[in-house]
C-alpha cells in the first residue's frame, strides 16, 4: 500500500516511491537524500505542521505541504 509521508506512523520504517512536488523542490529533497527508492522514518510529528525525518542517518524538517507529496 502506498502512504503519503504525512500519513505515515511515527518510528515505522518507510520506502519512498515518488516525491510529486516541484522541480525545485525535488532537487532539494533530493540534496537532502529524500528520493524515490530510499527509506526513511519519521522521528517525531510537531502539531500537524512539521515531520522530522531520519533519511540517510540525518534529521530532515519537512513541512506538511511538501510530507503530503512525498509518497
Amino acid at each position: 500500500m502506498i502512504y503519503r509521508l504525512s500519513d505515515c506512523k511515527v518510528g515505522k520504517p518507510y520506502k519512498i516511491v515518488a516525491v510529486n512536488t516541484s522541480e525545485k523542490n525535488t532537487a532539494k529533497l533530493d540534496k537532502l537524500g529524500i528520493f524515490s527508492g530510499e527509506k526513511i522514518a519519521i522521528t517525531r510529528k510537531i502539531g500537524k505542521s512539521a515531520f522530522i525525518i531520519d533519511a540517510n542517518s540525518a534529521a530532515i524538517a519537512v513541512g506538511r505541504e511538501i510530507a503530503e507529496q512525498i509518497e
